[in-house]
């Protein structure tokens, strides 16, 4: 039998995140207004925040045209009834922009917006809002995935990296579930509950080798109960563990199969005191342990 010791800490700044993306949003929001001056021919036109060339019905701007903003924006795309409507980009004086539908001159639809620093949003917007599936990744590869509201992500998952490997964690109602996926840098992967950033609660561990853990956990180490299965050997563990180790009433099967197997208590991953081995359906021994060692077998 083996056990190996592992334990987690998960550790991010996910509200940073969240709060990143929001005030980014509220910057960009704004929607100018297009006064028309009524003078100009049907290809140019000078408006009090910019100047367009395109297409004019009417004496409004329809169809495709480039508006030319004087604090230096670019709008290049579709029009209707002298407002941003349909497919178009929008490229801020900062670097900044979007790529994407508006509606009555505010982006709603589908659309990408890519920020100065390197982080973007892909999804649904309204009413010149996040709103509805999308997906915001910062500039160094953490994401936010799922449902959002008005700027912000109601029902999803938040994912970043860092030394230890990469982590994923559920949001529900613009909450944190306390459910997290971990895959290590050593291969490890875990699934469960987590508080005060280490894994309590129910959980499953695939472990690098192949063996896995399925049970409570307690400051991220295996506390409660839980079955362990030997990948290598087929045998497996079910019952009571403290800190990380085999400790309390349980069974410990030697194959995969029913029988043979121990029942009994167990002290620091090794059998102790009383214990009944169950070589099959009918027949079963009482035996004696010491420190992991049998003293003593009888019928």
């Amino acid at each position: 039998m083996k056990i190996l010791g592992k334990r987690l800490t998960i550790v991010g700044l996910v509200f940073s995140v969240l709060f990143a993306v929001i005030i980014c949003f509220a910057v960009y929001s704004g929607e100018e207004e297009e006064a028309v001056i009524k003078t100009g021919n049907e290809q140019y036109k000078e408006l009090e925040n910019g100047i367009y060339i395109g297409e004019i019905l009417n004496g409004k701007l329809e169809g495709t045209g480039n508006l030319r903003y004087y604090v230096g924006d670019v709008y290049t795309g579709e029009f209707s009834d002298d407002k941003k409507n349909g497919e178009g980009e929008y490229t801020y004086a900062d670097g900044s922009s979007y790529r994407g539908e508006y509606s009555n001159g505010k982006r709603d639809g589908t659309g990408t917006f890519q920020f100065k620093d390197g982080s973007s949003y892909t999804g649904q917007w309204e009413n010149d809002m996040i709103q509805g599936n999308g997906e915001y990744t910062s500039k160094d590869g953490k994401y936010l995935k799922g449902i959002f509201r008005e700027n912000s992500l109601t029902d999803g998952s938040y994912q970043y990296s860092d030394q230890d490997g990469e982590f994923t964690i559920q949001f529900k109602n613009g909450k944190i579930t306390g459910e997290v996926e971990a895959v290590l840098e050593n291969g490890d992967t875990y699934k469960g509950k987590v508080e005060k950033g280490k894994f309590s609660g129910k959980c499953s561990i695939t472990y690098e080798d192949g063996d896995t853990y399925s049970g409570e956990v307690s400051n991220g180490l295996k506390s409660g109960t839980g079955t362990y299965h030997w990948k290598e050997e087929g045998d497996f563990y079910s019952g009571k563990w403290s800190k990380d180790k085999m400790n309390g009433s349980g069974e410990y099967h030697y194959t995969k199969e029913k029988f043979p197997y121990i029942k009994g208590d167990f002290q620091s991953n090794k059998p102790d005191g009383k214990c009944t081995y169950y070589k099959s359906k009918s027949t079963k021994y009482t035996t004696y342990w010491k420190k992991g060692s049998c003293t003593k077998v009888s019928k």
